[in-house]
């Protein structure tokens, strides 16, 4: 009944974290009353489940307590800081700028360096915060376990809300992030109080140690990660083929390779039981292989960091050597049960997670298949071939949730990465690193060694990555399906009687062919979704058959820009297959960041910018149009006109944006990209305020006070006005002037650092808003306007 407690447990934690708003304490009552009938009923299953909801519910409560914060109040002054380096630091390069990367936790902070002046001073003790700092062209190198004294600028953690986009925010809370920050060099000199010891030093030890054989490698990145959960080093490109092909699990420290590495030190103990020492006889083997098992986990894990999810793997792994070490008969789903328990006790965030559900669901797959009389009868080859087979199709539901897309090729990939990471690739990678640390020497020709052998698996994942429809892009399904299809699943599989596979088959069948092709549009009406990609702007217009993107946010480094953060997502919540035209409104990064990225991941038709040589002079990308004046076409019964540039001559970047405007029969959408004050004004001379006349509106340079000229805000009577807007930006748009001169006109406005993305259905007569991410996906630990 164990199984029944944990459900309750950990299904009352999840419920809880899907919440906008925390629930009142009457919620408990009636879960008190059904436990106390059960009780009465001598319903055993239903007490242990109504046991294991309220103690989650407590659970819950002591932790949200516990769990530190920092006030907003006091983000935008520079605070003193003290605390201790608990990660390694990360070095590199931004632009032409050095920058170092750490996650600090903090012991103390304050308004002023001095105590007695300071009005504002917080210190813990015990559950202290971590924020992720970041120094710029620092003149001090900051190591692992330093206790330092900062100035330091705070940032409470604030992701983008996109339809179908990454949750930053519920991953950082899972993580025990509550902020990032940077170092004020200019404004202080950081002191080194002193240097403490933790297990991070050997790790940072380790990584020093290998630096001859991780110099010299191909495929360092993927090395690190697997050695010591170091992936910095990942490649844009090898995380693409790694997502392609469903094996991004293999790439950092999980589940599977805990387990090898407990395997390999039950092996070892077992070895050495079987020496001939006379001592030995006297205790089980099985205490000497466990010993072992716990001892290579557990340093493992001290090398991976401990982190969150090494944190879980490394408790998945113990409990079943418990089990091992009390010579119980195995009980998998006491097991199972047993670690999930305790992975959400010890953090309850852990339940936000993707790795959480994906590597308990892989378990319980594994379990309910071994179950299966016709699967104990395959020969070896055969139980390996299908066992992958269960478990990628297995995981498809989870998946598709996740990501609306499933790698097709997966279960090919994962049949031949995962024996070769478990039996070849990771052995090979601990032999060479043990050898390194003894004989550094040897770390170029062990690196030769290693990528020999990972090139042949490299090669054969790039295919894979390169098949046609690698990933397969679907519809989105909620949660409560996805419930049903993997209750159907198993109750199917580990059916005694009849009327059980019936069932199960039912639901799934249900499920499947459950509508979920999204929401479409009428002829004669568009939708407008502006993204929320921070100080940055992208927004995609939809007709009934046809798409166009409008700029694609900026670039955030290497791997992140607006089109990852917001268009992708949105159109594969969409199902699009193709955009049917992008325009770049000129070739400022807060507009044209997110370009490259966007050309190589979709089929476009037709490509117009403001500014085609300067874009391909940054960004070399080619194939792009000039836009003009004089350009116009209609899709589906809305019109699309662009208005500027050519009508006048202009000499800064900002104003060879392309002015954009799309009509429905009496509806109007204006977009003027970064086009200054002066120019709107001569839109308004050229056109005419009648042919300009927009209910909705775009704000120029989101926001700027040098856009959204008064005389232009009368002149085109707009009914909204959206902005887009990086939270508390350092330019402060949308500037408070910009906003009186809306107001002043009659009209509302929306700003996505505080909505998220916004969406608006615009039909022949009338206009409405339809989603606003942040607020129709609220969770209470979600950030929020004040």
């Amino acid at each position: 009944m164990f199984s029944a407690f944990t459900v309750g447990f950990v299904g009352i934690i999840f419920s809880f974290f899907q919440l906008a708003a925390w629930p009142s304490v009457g919620f408990l009552l009636p879960v008190i009353g059904v436990v106390l009938i059960s009780i009465r009923l001598q319903l055993s299953w239903l007490t242990h489940l109504g046991a294991g909801v309220i103690i989650g519910w407590i659970s819950l409560i002591v932790f949200v307590f516990f769990n530190p914060h920092i006030s907003e109040h006091y983000t935008e002054q520079t605070l003193w800081v003290e605390g201790q380096v608990v990660s390694l630091v990360e070095q590199r390069q931004e632009g032409q700028v050095q920058m170092n990367r750490m996650v600090f936790r903090i012991s103390s902070l304050q308004s002023h360096p001095d105590k007695s002046q300071a009005q504002y001073h917080q210190a813990w003790w015990w559950y202290q915060p971590k924020i992720r700092l970041s120094c710029y062209r620092c003149d001090w190198q900051p190591q692992v376990d330093e206790v330092w004294r900062l100035p330091v600028r705070v940032k409470l953690i604030r992701g983008s809300m996109n339809p179908g986009g990454f949750d930053y925010e519920a991953w950082a809370y899972q993580q025990g992030l509550v902020a990032t920050g940077y170092v004020r060099i200019n404004e202080g000199h950081p002191d080194l109080i002193q240097r403490k010891w933790s297990y991070q030093r050997l790790r940072q030890a380790f990584a020093v140690a290998l630096k001859p054989m991780m110099e010299q490698a191909q495929f360092a990145g993927i090395y690190q990660a697997l050695l010591y959960a170091d992936r910095q080093e990942i490649s844009v490109e090898e995380w693409d083929v790694m997502r392609a092909t469903g094996t991004i699990h293999l790439m950092a420290i999980s589940g599977l390779h805990m387990a090898l590495v407990g395997l390999m030190g039950f092996g070892l103990g077992a070895l050495i039981w079987r020496l001939p020492i006379r001592q030995f006889e006297h205790y089980p083997v099985q205490w000497f292989g466990a010993a072992f098992a716990v001892v290579l986990v557990t340093l493992y894990g001290f090398l991976a960091g401990f982190s969150i999810p090494t944190q879980r793997a490394w408790i998945m792994v113990i409990v079943g050597v418990l089990f091992i070490l009390i010579r119980r008969k195995l009980q998998p789903w006491a097991v199972l049960s047993l670690a999930a328990f305790l992975v959400v006790l010890w953090h309850p965030p852990s339940v936000l997670a993707q790795g959480f559900w994906l590597s308990f669901l892989a378990v319980a797959l594994i379990f309910t298949w071994l179950k299966q009389p016709w699967a104990q009868a395959l020969p070896t080859w055969q139980k390996v071939i299908v066992l992958q087979l269960v478990l990628s199709i297995g995981l498809m539901p989870a998946l598709w949730w996740f990501h609306q897309e499933v790698p097709l090729y997966g279960a090919l990939a994962n049949l031949v990465a995962v024996p070769f990471v478990s039996f070849v690739g990771l052995p090979l990678l601990f032999i060479s690193a043990l050898v390194t640390l003894i004989v550094p020497s040897a770390g170029e020709t062990l690196a030769w060694v290693n990528d020999q052998v990972w090139q042949a698996l490299w090669q054969f994942l790039r295919w894979i990555a390169h098949l046609p429809a690698s990933e397969w892009g679907l519809a989105p399904i909620s949660l409560w399906q996805v419930v049903v299809l993997y209750f159907g699943l198993f109750i199917a599989a580990l059916a005694k009687g009849r009327w059980q596979p019936i069932l199960g088959g039912g639901l799934i069948l249900i499920i499947i062919l459950w509508p979920k092709q999204p929401e479409g549009i009428q002829s004669g009406s568009f939708r407008l979704t502006l993204l929320d990609v921070g100080q940055g702007q992208a927004l995609v217009v939809e007709t009934a058959n046809h798409r166009l993107v409008y700029d694609t946010g900026p670039r955030f480094g290497d791997r992140l820009d607006g089109s990852l953060l917001g268009i992708t997502p949105y159109l594969k919540s969409r199902g699009a297959a193709e955009i049917d035209v992008l325009i770049v409104s000129h070739a400022d990064n807060d507009h044209a960041g997110g370009t490259v990225r966007l050309l190589t991941d979709w089929p476009i038709d037709q490509m117009l910018t403001g500014e085609v040589e300067r874009l391909a002079q940054i960004y070399q990308v080619n194939g792009f149009e000039a836009c003009g004046h004089n350009q116009a076409w209609s899709w589906d019964g809305v019109d699309f006109k662009i208005l500027s540039p050519g009508l006048f001559d202009v000499t800064e970047s900002n104003d060879f944006s392309c002015v954009l405007q799309v009509k429905t029969a009496q509806q109007s959408l204006l977009i003027t990209g970064d086009l200054h004050g002066r120019f709107e004004q001569r839109l308004v001379e050229h056109y005419g305020a009648a042919a300009l006349a927009s209910q909705l509106l775009v704000a120029g340079h989101h926001g700027s006070r040098h856009s959204s000229d008064e005389a232009f805000i009368v002149a085109i009577q707009p009914e909204i006005v959206l902005f887009s807007a990086g939270y508390r930006n350092r330019f402060d748009f949308p500037h408070h002037q910009v906003l009186d001169r809306v107001e002043k006109q009659g009209a509302s406005w929306l700003n996505t650092a505080c909505e998220g993305a916004i969406q608006i259905q615009v039909s022949p007569l009338n206009w409405k808003i339809v989603k606003r991410q942040r607020r129709d996906h609220s969770r209470w630990f979600h950030a929020r306007c004040p």
